[in-house]
């Protein structure tokens, strides 16, 4: 694939490499994409872990009725 970069993304390509963080403007572009693939998924365990922790906390406060999973089992008929 061939992607054009232009600066000032051009420019900040070559600082990377000439500070020694990567070898060649490839190496820069899947250093790039791993951090933003990582972002994404601390991300999405973020907002994971904050939806747990509100429902625990209604719940925690009693604005919720807890049902056993035999009640749930018995309710769908299963």
């Amino acid at each position: 694939m061939l992607v054009q970069v232009e600066k000032p993304y051009s420019d900040f390509i070559h600082k990377i490499i000439s500070l020694g963080f990567a070898k060649n403007p490839d190496e820069v572009i899947r250093q790039s994409l791993l951090i933003y693939q990582n972002q994404i998924e601390y991300e999405e365990l973020f907002l994971v872990d904050k939806a747990v922790n509100t429902e625990l906390e209604n719940l925690n406060k009693d604005r919720g009725k807890l049902f056993s999973i035999e009640e749930v089992f018995s309710e769908a008929g299963i």
